[in-house]
């Protein structure tokens, strides 16, 4: 087995089920491949059900577009390799042009795999009047239109 063939082989099957299918529509969205991968790469770690993905695409594209900072805890966990533990201030501080919390934009690179719905997504983002969502402790997710709401909805499903 050498590792030569193995990218072969991945570099086919992605432009088979991404590049070719979606060539119109990734033209039309006005982003290069590497934004639309690596904003599917958030939205990959931070939803958990297809059904989500789509939403919350379209929240982060929205922040991107209108120059906020994207605020993806997930980027946080990616630079510090902290997947579950609790994020500190100081960890939101990270100085890393990875960490969404702190600096505006997209980071460098993807910070994960992303599956075929989260590119989808990228793709494809659902507008909504939302600008901000967190899972609360049961999994389900909570939209918020104002900071204000999104800190009510903390304050009731974070608990």
């Amino acid at each position: 087995f050498h590792p030569k063939f193995f990218l072969e082989r991945l570099m086919t099957t992605y432009r088979k089920k991404v590049v070719e299918p979606y060539a119109e529509a990734i033209e039309n969205s006005g982003r290069s491949l590497h934004e639309l991968v690596t904003m599917a790469s958030l939205i990959e770690e931070e939803t958990l059900t297809d059904e989500e993905r789509a939403v919350v695409s379209g929240i982060l594209w929205k922040r991107y577009d209108d120059g906020r900072g994207l605020g993806v805890d997930a980027t946080v966990r990616y630079i510090l390799e902290k997947p579950t533990a609790v994020i500190t201030v100081g960890d939101l501080n990270v100085n890393s042009p990875y960490n969404t919390r702190k600096f505006r934009g997209l980071p460098p690179g993807p910070i994960a795999n992303a599956g075929i719905e989260s590119i989808v997504a990228a793709i494809f983002p659902q507008e909504s009047e939302y600008w901000y969502y967190l899972h609360g402790r049961d999994g389900t997710i909570h939209y918020a239109e104002t900071n204000e709401q999104h800190n009510w909805n903390r304050h009731l499903y974070m608990k």
